[in-house]
């Protein structure tokens, strides 16, 4: 895949999330699965020694607003600037950043952990290891981070959702098996500290069944200089 294929798929999925953000947040009281989001946001702070998160690929920043009532100073970003609309009128003055995880735009060690929850599975299999090392970069030594993503059990590398939230509306994801991204990860500088398989209460989802998913966390640590 060239860049020029890349940032299509990039527009494109961007693309598709901007058109549902109204629709979404319409769902959410029936939609949003409260348990599995707060076990995952426990499997990230169990290993977070700092409190300045980036919440990335927040969608409608619910996550983020949990950080922040825990006291940890957050910025919810996402690549669809529709969904930061939402967070702004819903809770002013809560830093919102758009953002494309590909190109990061945050300075170095700006954050002690980075939170990215079903977002990097956007991420085009050429631009996942840059995508990782500017995470990495992003980080403080010691930093933390959290990638709920999935592996296909089929062995294959990506799929196509067609009506994502409503009908004619395609994006395209991106699965890794954990070791790969692990082996990504150890490139740009961080190890892996734990992989977890914490199950959203609807799997499988039509998707997941469709294309043989299987969910998975992956928390890893930025090394420190000679660690």
């Amino acid at each position: 895949m060239n860049g020029e294929q890349a940032a299509s798929i990039i527009i494109q999925n961007r693309r598709a999330y901007g058109r549902i953000a109204q629709e979404w947040e319409k769902r959410q009281a029936a939609g949003y699965d409260r348990q599995f989001h707060a076990r995952c946001r426990r499997e990230f702070l169990k290993h977070l020694t700092g409190d300045r998160i980036l919440d990335i690929g927040c969608g409608l920043g619910l996550d983020s607003q949990e950080f922040a009532r825990a006291g940890l100073r957050v910025v919810a970003a996402d690549i669809a600037t529709e969904f930061l609309s939402i967070i702004g009128a819903r809770r002013p003055g809560h830093p919102v950043v758009a953002v494309d995880m590909t190109k990061p735009c945050f300075c170095d060690g700006a954050f002690d952990g980075i939170y990215a929850l079903a977002s990097f599975l956007h991420v085009p299999p050429g631009l996942a290891g840059q995508t990782l090392a500017g995470f990495a970069r992003m980080l403080a030594p010691k930093g933390i981070l959290f990638l709920h993503h999935v592996e296909a059990t089929c062995g294959r590398s990506s799929y196509r959702v067609d009506n994502l939230l409503i009908r004619d509306n395609p994006a395209l994801c991106f699965c890794h098996p954990p070791e790969d991204l692990a082996r990504m990860l150890s490139d740009a500088g961080m190890r892996t500290v734990a992989v977890t398989r914490v199950l959203p209460a609807r799997h499988p989802s039509e998707p997941a069944a469709r294309n043989g998913l299987s969910p998975y966390q992956l928390i890893a640590e930025k090394l420190q200089i000679g660690g």
